[in-house]
């Protein structure tokens, strides 16, 4: 108590501006905060200047040092990008059948496969570029895997060469004619290909005086979908290759391999250069850090080193590839230039205090006002909101007593807030589902109509499947159809926005949800995480799923399958909706079908009428000439007619036109001769072209014209029908001729009851009315015999 009041009476007697106690809490803040900066960083400042200089220069070393490293991790992951770029080409699904079909040509036993690409190789090196050899590989008409990698190589303009070759190393396709015909041989490809095993590789940079350039090759496998066996090996040509970042300053950096070659450099001119033997020090050397040392010129400069052995790529394939590189990157610097931060820091120590004790004022000047603005900011909160003002939110300054303040005027303003907007939203929200129900519903019409006006099954699932998917904004919408026996689900048609759709194309019915839906006429609807388990893996956004089933007739003809991102989009009277959708959909593929069914019976009727007419065309023909072809000729001379032989001019005309009349084309053919112009139209009858008619106008009054040739198009059509109708009515009267002969005959044979008689007017009256040269009847019984012949014949027997 005494020490206190001694305390005390010292204080009164200081002046009251030296009385800290007595200070407002305003400045008391300001001033202990100003003091308090300005001791510390002197103090800082002082023991830097003594004690910090080396470690300063052991930063700079280990920058220099992690430079080399992060710039030898850049390099490894442009080639990694590089490689990931190329993997990306190889999984092409076109890419890989290509390749599988090359590897299935080939047969036999080992010696005699190598044997053919020996001799391949040789008739390459003797081939031009425009030999079918080398067009089948660099013509990207002639390959489609060569399109492919020129479309690939157009779009990556970094990319030079690029070559497939097969398990053999026999190039199957590149973008420019290759060197070889095989590189089994090749560092690279034997690399790439591993023994059937398949590893990236990455090859050394090779300098093309030419261009100017680095050149680097790059090879991986191929790989079978099915297998996981190498198919082949795919590697490129990377051009302008550019390794290095461009430095800033007079940084440096230098890529040479394991004996010290330079194979990148910011001075192109050092490139293919050896870099000084003391640069190529172990690798322990560095691990404090860059080491002093000299350049080639002798001067003085601090270097770090990187080694390829010692990063790591994302990728294994990559990683494995870049570490037996065995590369190193060096960074280095003038040591004049790499020590300046160093000599900067010890400079402008003093300036440092300065600026820091004026800072150290300012944040003392802010600490005292955050003292008053709380309670400032409160009050102005509090008038806010008693002015009506329901959105305005006091500032959480801290979590003291002011802060657990507003934190509790904020609450209340909070529950006032959110009972608004829950009578708001539940406004918002029946009127929204009474207009999604109202877009349903038109959406329904729409696809119902639009389903009702297709009678091809397959255009009207792949109609519906799209409407479905975009008019109702589904994740991936899928359509099964029954089986004739009723056991199984057949995929028919799936669409969405998915990268790898489900592969899985037949479903048991009963078995599932899908099956279910099949089995039970009913929907079926999952949105646990549970139930969508199985779909997860092909689609991994599903968040609800319904199956609904097709049904038409009290049948069940398929599962219309819908699969949304969002949870609620399958609430029952959407399922009504699409229920009733499914079900148009279901009788407009019954009635597509009972349409194809019909056109498949009419055809096939039109088809065997069509062969009945053409077999009886044939006949007629042959009967009328030996070759089974006439030629009518009208001119100035009159009509003339004649057989033709096979060899005539026409027979290639008539094979013409005909091919094109049963193709549905123009059959139609002009020929400009000297003597005038040609215009030939086949004669059809019931479908099928019988003979060719051919006009003949001078030559001096010009081309035919397309309404003559309309005209001419009727004529021969009509002639066909004449020529049919001619041909009925010829075997109407054959037939009649033939019935009454056979009348005939068998009332002359009706007049008697003798055998002998019989047989003697059956002979003599088939002989005489068929102009028969000889007919003979002979009946034979046990040991008896009777023989009835024509009177000619009967001639001959008895000379």
């Amino acid at each position: 108590m005494k020490h206190k009041e001694r305390r005390k009476a010292r204080s009164t007697r200081l002046p009251a501006w030296l009385r800290y106690g007595d200070w407002p809490i305003f400045y008391k803040v300001l001033g202990g905060g100003v003091l308090l900066v300005a001791v510390s960083l002197i103090s800082v400042i002082l023991i830097s200047s003594s004690l910090l200089g080396d470690e300063l220069r052991q930063m700079v070393g280990s920058m220099i040092q992690d430079a080399a490293g992060a710039e030898m991790e850049h390099v490894g992951r442009i080639l990694d990008a590089e490689l990931t770029s190329l993997t990306g080409l190889v999984v092409n699904d076109e890419l890989i059948s290509q390749l599988s079909k090359a590897n299935d040509r080939y047969g036999g036993e080992q010696g005699l496969i190598q044997a053919s690409i020996e001799a391949y190789e040789r008739v390459w090196h003797d081939s031009s570029t425009e030999a079918s050899l080398v067009q089948q590989i660099v013509d990207p008409q002639q390959n489609a895997l060569t399109k492919l990698l020129l479309e690939y190589q157009h779009n990556l303009s970094d990319y030079g060469e690029i070559i497939v070759t097969d398990r053999y190393g026999v190039v199957v396709a590149a973008t420019a004619r290759p060197a070889n015909y095989s590189y089994a041989d090749e560092e690279w490809w034997g690399a790439a290909y591993n023994g059937g095993v398949g590893a990236a590789f990455i090859g050394q940079p090779q300098y093309d005086p030419a261009t100017g350039l680095m050149k680097l090759r790059l090879a991986i496998p191929v790989y079978s979908s099915e297998d996981h066996n190498v198919l082949g090996v795919l590697s490129a040509t990377l051009e302008d290759l550019r390794l290095l970042h461009t430095p800033q300053g007079s940084l440096h950096f230098t890529l040479t391999d394991d004996q010290g070659w330079i194979l990148a450099d910011t001075n192109n001119l050092r490139i293919g250069l050896l870099v000084p033997e003391e640069w190529m020090l172990p690798r322990y050397m560095f691990r404090k850090g860059g080491i002093e040392t000299t350049d080639e010129n002798g001067e003085p400069i601090l270097l770090g080193a990187g080694l390829s052995a010692h990063v790591a790529l994302p990728h294994n394939a990559a990683d494995a590839a870049f570490r037996k590189l065995h590369w190193r990157l060096f960074v280095y610097q003038p040591l004049e230039d790499a020590y300046i931060p160093v000599q900067r820091t010890l400079n402008f120590g003093v300036w440092l205090v300065l600026l820091f004790i004026v800072l150290g004022a300012g944040g003392a000047y802010f600490l005292a006002r955050s003292l008053t603005t709380p309670i400032v900011h409160l009050e102005d909160v509090a008038r806010r909101m008693t002015a009506g003002d329901i959105a305005a939110r006091a500032w959480v300054y801290r979590q003291d007593e002011l802060g657990r303040l507003a934190q509790s005027l904020n609450t209340l303003f909070e529950h006032f807030t959110e009972l608004l907007d829950s009578m708001e939203q539940q406004v918002k929200d029946r009127t929204l589902a009474s207009e999604l129900r109202s877009e349903d519903l038109e959406t329904v019409a729409e696809i119902g109509r639009r389903a009702s006006e297709l009678l091809d099954a397959d255009k009207l699932i792949r109609q519906v499947v799209i409407m479905v998917q975009e008019r109702f904004d589904l994740y991936y919408v899928q359509f099964y159809l029954i089986d004739e026996a009723r056991q199984m689900l057949i995929l028919q048609e799936g669409v969405g926005k998915v990268v790898n759709p489900p592969s899985q194309k037949q479903l048991a019915v009963g078995a599932g949800p899908i099956g279910k839906c099949a089995e039970l006429h009913k929907w079926q609807v999952a949105t646990e995480p549970s139930e969508l388990a199985s779909y997860r893996s092909a689609l991994p956004e599903a968040r609800a799923f319904a199956a609904i089933p097709l049904r038409s007739r009290g049948r069940v003809l398929g599962v219309l399958v819908l699969y949304s991102r969002v949870l609620s989009a399958f609430e029952r009277q959407r399922l009504t909706i699409l229920q009733a959708l499914a079900d148009q959909v279901a009788t407009s593929l019954d009635n597509a079908r009972l349409y194809e069914e019909s056109q498949f019976l009419l055809q096939r009727a039109r088809r065997a009428y069509g062969e009945m007419g053409r077999a009886a065309w044939t006949e007629l023909l042959n009967s009328l000439a030996v070759s089974g072809r006439l030629f009518y000729q009208a001119d100035a001379g009159g009509v003339s007619s004649r057989s033709l032989d096979s060899s005539e001019m026409w027979d290639e005309l008539l094979h013409q036109l005909s091919q094109t009349s049963r193709s549905g084309g123009t059959s139609v053919a002009q020929l400009a001769q000297e003597d005038g112009y040609i215009l030939s139209l086949p004669v059809v009858v019931l479908g099928e072209p019988i003979g060719v008619l051919s006009v003949t106008r001078a030559s001096g009054a010009g081309d035919w014209q397309q309404d003559e040739i309309s005209v001419l198009k009727t004529l021969a059509e009509r002639l066909g029908s004449a020529l049919e109708s001619a041909r009925l009515y010829q075997n109407t009267q054959l037939r009649a001729a033939r019935e009454q002969i056979v009348a005939e005959l068998a009332a002359r044979m009706r007049e008697t009851l003798d055998v002998n008689m019989i047989l003697n007017v059956a002979v003599q009256e088939i002989g005489t009315r068929l102009g028969l040269q000889a007919v003979d009847v002979r009946l034979d019984v046990g040991e008896e015999s009777v023989t009835a012949s024509s009177p000619l014949q009967q001639e001959v027997l008895d000379e």
